[in-house]
């Protein structure tokens, strides 16, 4: 499977290596990557969030990334993209590359030690530097793996009992869907591992949303699940399994305890897919939309 991968990307996972941590890219970005690799998304419209996960403590990730700062109390360290690339010594203007005329090799760049970025890598001298357009990143976000999570209010989880996990397996087990806990480890040039224990990719295949583990457990413990289920079912053109529509109906009411600003986020998402029309049935047959 061939996935063209940021330099960005390449940077960060390499800086955490070759201080001795595991890294890996997880979450939506590892499932869209995939789509773009199927001509399902195009890669520059579709991830625009890359999120990390890794063994190194908030501590340690903030001694590799000087600028970076803590984004929330769960183990979350985030550095913004401008940031990023005064780091990796690259302008702004040149974190976008020109499309190339041949198909791209995928590769890992060794960034870390580079002084600079090679010409072969850069923006051709014969474009225009105004006419270059950056486009900005979301913050890139590196957490330590979690493990163990007690939620306390159906949304997030307690700060106070959080627990440090081992390995990636343990952080993935955490996560919603199963199409959402795969995560990508770069071996050298040409190579990759996809990490995926809960089939993640069989069900990207079969367009199917499931949760990991039970759905009933994953729904109490977050219950904007339930309506991330429906956003990502239209939003991806899948359908949501049975056990996990069924938990939906059996537990919407739950939705009661999720805040209107963070129900209208998903809303509007809906309302904006290709689908909304399904979305909004969705919505009335899981009796999420009585809420």
């Amino acid at each position: 499977m061939k996935i063209q991968i940021r330099n960005e990307v390449a940077f960060i996972i390499q800086a955490l290596e070759k201080a001795g941590f595991e890294a890996f890219l997880v979450g939506g970005a590892v499932r869209d990557l995939i789509l773009a690799q199927q001509n399902k998304l195009d890669p520059d419209e579709a991830v625009k969030d890359y999120d990390f996960a890794t063994n190194a403590t908030p501590d340690e990730i903030q001694q590799l990334f000087p600028e970076s700062f803590y984004e929330n109390e769960f183990g979350t360290v985030a550095i913004t993209h401008q940031e990023l690339l005064k780091q990796m010594g690259v302008p702004s203007a040149e974190s976008i590359l020109p499309k190339p005329h041949h198909p791209p090799k995928d590769r890992i760049i060794d960034l870390v030690q580079a002084t600079k970025i090679h010409k072969s890598l850069g923006i051709s001298k014969k474009i225009e530097q105004e006419k270059i357009k950056t486009v900005w990143l979301s913050d890139f976000e590196i957490t330590t793996y979690r493990s163990g999570e007690v939620y306390a209010d159906f949304r997030r989880p307690d700060p106070t009992k959080l627990v440090w996990g081992e390995t990636i397996n343990e952080d993935l087990k955490r996560r919603d869907f199963t199409i959402n806990a795969m995560a990508l480890k770069f071996i050298k040039k040409d190579e990759y591992e996809l990490i995926d224990p809960f089939k993640g990719l069989d069900d990207l295949n079969q367009h199917f949303i499931k949760t990991v583990g039970d759905p009933t457990q994953r729904f109490k413990e977050d219950a904007l699940r339930m309506l991330r289920a429906v956003r990502f079912a239209v939003q991806l053109n899948m359908q949501i399994s049975d056990q996990t529509f069924e938990a939906i109906i059996n537990h919407g009411q739950l939705i009661t305890k999720i805040s209107w600003e963070r129900i209208s986020d998903e809303f509007l998402k809906i309302l904006a897919s290709h689908y909304p029309a399904e979305g909004i049935k969705l919505l009335d047959e899981s009796g999420l939309l009585q809420f």
